[in-house]
């Protein structure tokens, strides 16, 4: 069995943004930060039904997520996480600490491997408990979810991905 840990903007081809219906955007908070517009984001994402984040790994090829809760809470720490790549430094968390799923992904170098541990705090035990991966596939896991993130923002909704606020979050 391939041990590899993956996450993934996955996009019905080909995207409009026809697909979208405006009535159905209803945020329950203000457009005051980065964080809410990302939130923004990632609730057209899963009101267009277009989009649809996965995740696997540690035995488990399809994580229990969704784009408006769970791709919110990643897309806060990706940039923070390609900053620390950027510097190679490979030691950081990735959690998933929405209710249902809460996990934490722990990353940090080993020799020349980086160790990713998983750890729950659910009834679900990950299969194996950590995997190793090479850098250049922990960076091309964030680099492309980032990018993959604004180019489709671009499509769905570029007035957010436009947004002055969202500024102090890219990288």
């Amino acid at each position: 069995m391939l041990h590899i840990f993956d996450l993934k903007l996955l996009v019905n081809e080909p995207l409009t943004t026809k697909e979208l219906n405006k009535e159905e955007l209803v945020f329950d908070f203000e457009k005051d930060c980065a964080l809410a517009v990302t939130s923004m984001v990632c609730d057209i994402f899963e009101i267009s039904g277009a989009v649809r984040f996965k995740v696997s790994g540690f035995g488990q090829k399809d994580w229990p997520v969704d784009c408006r809760t769970d791709l919110a809470t990643v897309m806060e720490q990706v940039p923070e996480i390609l900053k620390k790549i950027e510097l190679n430094q490979y030691d950081f968390i990735l959690d998933f600490y929405e209710q249902g799923i809460e996990r934490q992904v722990a990353f940090s170098p080993d020799k020349d491997a980086i160790k990713l541990t998983c750890s729950s705090r659910t009834h679900w035990t990950p299969d194996p408990v950590s995997i190793h991966m090479k850098r250049e596939q922990i960076s091309r896991i964030f680099e492309d979810l980032y990018s993959r993130f604004l180019e489709v923002g671009e499509i769905l909704c570029s007035d957010l991905i436009h947004d002055p606020l969202l500024e102090e979050w890219k990288v």
